[in-house]
């Protein structure tokens, strides 16, 4: 029966994300790291953002049920095996209860098992043993601190922030890898590891060079997302270049 579908994008699991619409990086991230995995397809739906400057009342919007359900639904037709919400900032903005209301939201409108990007990074700072995260962010500042307390209320340490602040929504998706790289590298020394948040935020490229020159785990929106979303389907090949996360799983 296998070799029956053995040519079949997503023969083994099919990966469901519903990407912000102005968001020009997380496909293109998830596309790379599922290139070593065989029989893995990536496949996406599209949440309208509203046309307006970063902050956290933009997140709010964004995140609100009605639409994460009528995307998910969407992104299900395709026979998906689980679902990522795809923004990290409109999963942490109103606190873990919003995160979780999130993942009941689309499992109980699709049947799948569902995801989001801050559940996805608590669970890879667990993982990688960081009780003290120095972290790197493109926000603008009220929403650098609703991460903090994001951060601090799941029992981490916030030992250094750093930040390249903007509110302009498209702009954080024209960034090279070289600003997360820039902007990560001045973490202090005191942390455990590094946290780089933003789907939108362009990291994949970065993370093995940075881990080598800090001697320090790092997780990225993206990469955890994927973490968690191959261990939801139970798939458990590593997939090199990407970090200690994805690599020494």
């Amino acid at each position: 029966m296998l070799k029956k579908w053995i040519g079949m994008y997503g023969w083994r699991a099919r990966l469901g994300l519903l990407v912000p619409a102005t968001n020009s990086v997380m496909e293109p991230e998830f596309n790379k790291m599922a290139q070593q995995l065989d029989g893995v397809s990536v496949h996406a739906s599209r949440m309208s953002i509203p046309e307006e400057p970063l902050s956290v009342d933009l997140e709010v919007k964004f995140s609100s049920l009605a639409m994460v359900e009528k995307a998910a639904r969407e992104v299900a037709q395709v026979g998906v095996s689980a679902i990522s919400f795809g923004s990290t900032g409109g999963s942490f903005v109103e606190g873990i209860q919003h995160d979780l209301s999130i993942i009941k939201k689309i499992e109980e409108a699709t049947g799948i098992p569902a995801v989001t990007p801050s559940t996805s990074v608590i669970s890879a700072l667990k993982h990688l043993g960081i009780e003290k995260v120095g972290v790197a962010t493109p926000y603008p500042r009220d929403l650098n601190e609703r991460l903090k307390v994001f951060l601090k209320e799941q029992s981490f340490t916030v030992i250094d922030f750093r930040e390249h602040t903007t509110s302009e929504v498209l702009k954080i998706g024209r960034y090279p890898p070289e600003v997360a790289y820039s902007i990560a590298r001045e973490i202090s020394d005191e942390a455990d590891g590094i946290f780089i948040s933003c789907t939108d935020f362009r990291t994949i490229e970065i993370i093995e060079m940075l881990e080598r020159d800090t001697d320090k785990p790092v997780v990225t929106s993206n990469q955890a997302t994927m973490f968690r979303l191959l261990n939801t389907v139970r798939i458990k090949d590593p997939i090199r270049g990407y970090g200690r996360l994805l690599e020494k799983r």
